[in-house]
């Protein structure tokens, strides 16, 4: 009886617990639930924030790209305007250097050719103020005479004693005349006719009798640089006087003159009879014609046959 009575309580106690472990299972399950519930209505809201802000963000990237997509296409708008400014700033220049280059070689030749006038100018001057030793140029040149009577003037053209002078001056000359010449210095010498033009050319070649005689001559000038203008000085003995021996007299080149294939140069310098034969000489001391002719009644008009033709003749003749 006793041991029933505690089956009983026994039971009666699981019955107990059984009922208090379901109350509280079914407490617990609602709690659950309800915090199930909770978190997915919180994991729904995180979603829907999580949502609104993805779109926001697109929003924002898509406004972030439209943006740069339109700084850029403005910036290459601008670097291309600056490109082509750049290019037409770099073809503006080069045409200004072009120009300048031009213009600079341009100056450079205007300057050369200024430069090349003043040096033609500046020695045109030298030559005028250094003239020449004319005292020394006698030396080279003689008096001509015939029997003692002077007749001419004659150039020595060589140190072995050749003398040019005019053909008219001795072509009348019989063989039983005697010519002498007579230098600066009064030394008086024999000389012989060695040649006389056989053309209309009035010129003559005399040779001085003697060796080792030592002569100073004259040198021709090349026709190129015979101008007219050029200052000259004749030397001879006009009217054939002794107070007229070895006479100076100066002037310019006035002219030329071209007659039956003779070539002349017309001077202005002061020429008389005597004077014939004799050098006209230029600043250089050179020859630039031997004294032909001259206008008795005309001032300031004579002429001598031009250097070249005297070098054709005494290139013939010279032996």
């Amino acid at each position: 009886m006793e041991d029933n009575r505690r089956l009983w309580v026994c039971i009666a106690l699981l019955a107990v617990l059984n009922v208090s472990t379901l109350v509280y299972l079914l407490q617990s399950h609602s709690a659950t639930n309800s915090v199930l519930d909770s978190i997915k209505a919180n994991i729904s809201s995180q979603d829907d924030a999580f949502k609104s802000y993805r779109s926001q963000q697109s929003a924002e990237m898509d406004s972030l790209e439209a943006s740069i997509s339109n700084a850029s296409k403005s910036l290459d708008a601008r670097v291309s305007a600056l490109d082509s400014r750049f290019n037409l700033f770099v073809n503006d220049l080069d045409s200004r250097v072009e120009g300048l280059s031009s213009r600079v070689d341009s100056l450079g030749e205007e300057s050369e050719e200024k430069y090349e006038s003043l040096t033609g100018k500046i020695s045109g001057l030298e030559d005028l103020t250094k003239g020449v030793d004319v005292e020394q140029l006698k030396y080279s040149v003689v008096i001509v005479m015939v029997n003692n009577d002077v007749v001419a003037s004659g150039t020595i053209v060589d140190p072995d004693g050749f003398v040019v002078t005019n053909k008219h001056v001795v072509e009348a000359i019989g063989s039983e005349d005697i010519i002498r010449v007579e230098l600066y210095n009064g030394r008086k010498y024999r000389a012989s006719v060695v040649a006389e033009s056989s053309t209309k050319i009035d010129l003559a070649l005399l040779r001085i009798q003697g060796s080792d005689l030592g002569l100073s001559f004259l040198e021709f000038e090349d026709v190129s640089n015979i101008k007219t203008g050029d200052k000259v000085y004749a030397i001879g003995n006009p009217l054939g006087q002794d107070l007229t021996k070895f006479t100076v007299t100066n002037g310019i080149i006035s002219g030329f003159r071209e007659e039956k294939s003779v070539y002349y140069i017309q001077t202005d310098a002061a020429l008389n009879p005597g004077n014939s034969g004799g050098p006209l000489i230029n600043n250089n001391g050179k020859v630039v014609g031997i004294v032909n002719m001259g206008y008795i009644y005309a001032e300031g008009l004579s002429f001598a046959i031009r250097s070249d033709i005297v070098q054709q003749f005494l290139l013939e003749e010279m032996h």
